[in-house]
């Protein structure tokens, strides 16, 4: 049968330091065991919370220009963003 993973699960190291991200799974011969593995998510975390605040920002300005049309494109030029001003 196929091995079964658990979902990974944050363990913080101390408030307002490091998020480390925990992951287990059983050896496929051994059911007694199991294998951990830690990965630092503390920058890819940072980061997710900082493009939210961006984009909640964005959304704000968005909202807040009644008065003004707000288009947005990608390099090829096609609409991306736009406001109902």
């Amino acid at each position: 049968g196929e091995t079964e993973r658990n979902l990974p699960r944050d363990v913080v190291v101390a408030e307002g330091s490091r998020v480390v991200e925990l992951t287990t799974a059983p050896l496929p011969r051994d059911s007694l065991f199991n294998v951990m593995a830690f990965r630092d998510v503390t920058e890819e975390r940072e980061n997710a919370r900082a493009l939210r605040e961006a984009r909640d920002l964005f959304a704000g300005v968005l909202d807040a220009a009644s008065e003004q049309a707000i288009i947005g494109t990608d390099p090829s030029g096609h609409i991306t963003v736009f406001n109902n001003g």
